[in-house]
């Protein structure tokens, strides 16, 4: 058997141990990190669709709907602004003076 070293952070690793610990809680058997993550692969390939659409669930930029809708309620105040004293406003001067 070939062996490849894989990096984790420690948050993963912790969460392998935990799942290392369930197994053992629960069927008896202790299960090496290499034989945990052969199981996991094993599982992820039965249900390769869900794995895939995972990461949908990760942050996109909002759409110019959702712009629209968040702003809204800003723009009904109808407060002008004067961007170009942004600098003077936040941080008491303009750099470029």
């Amino acid at each position: 058997m070939q062996a490849t070293t894989v990096r984790v952070d420690e948050a993963t690793k912790r969460d392998l141990d935990r799942m290392q610990g369930l197994i053992q809680a629960e069927t008896g058997v202790r299960l090496t990190h290499s034989e945990l993550l052969a199981r996991l692969l094993s599982v992820a390939r039965r249900h390769e669709a869900e794995l895939l659409r995972s990461g949908e669930a990760e942050w996109r930029p909002p759409t110019r709907d959702q712009l629209e809708r968040l702003l809204a309620p800003a723009r009904k105040v109808r407060v002008r602004s004067d961007a170009s004293r942004v600098d003077d406003v936040l941080y008491g001067g303009s750099p470029h003076r």
